[in-house]
């Protein structure tokens, strides 16, 4: 789990995921998309959140993935510096 941390936390970093919620989401059957957390299928038995966003494409996260991601940009933004 602590290598699929540190890919969320890398793609957070590096822009490659959001820092801003979701404008809906919904959760379901896995689709068998790649998980935009870890990378990894969500296959048809595992549940799948998919994020849908005002300004960029949706996303998918197997549900632990939409978790890890929940937590660490929250934690981001409350490390972030006030604006001046």
């Amino acid at each position: 789990m602590d290598i699929i941390v540190a890919r969320i936390h890398a793609k957070l970093a590096d822009g490659l995921l959001p820092n801003d919620g979701p404008a809906s989401s919904w959760g379901g059957h896995g689709s068998g998309k790649p998980c935009d957390g870890c990378g990894d299928l969500i296959q048809s038995a595992e549940l799948e959140h998919e994020l849908l966003f005002d300004d960029r494409p949706s996303l998918h996260f197997h549900v632990a993935c939409d978790l890890i991601w929940e937590s660490l940009r929250s934690q981001m933004r409350k490390e972030a510096p006030e604006p001046a």
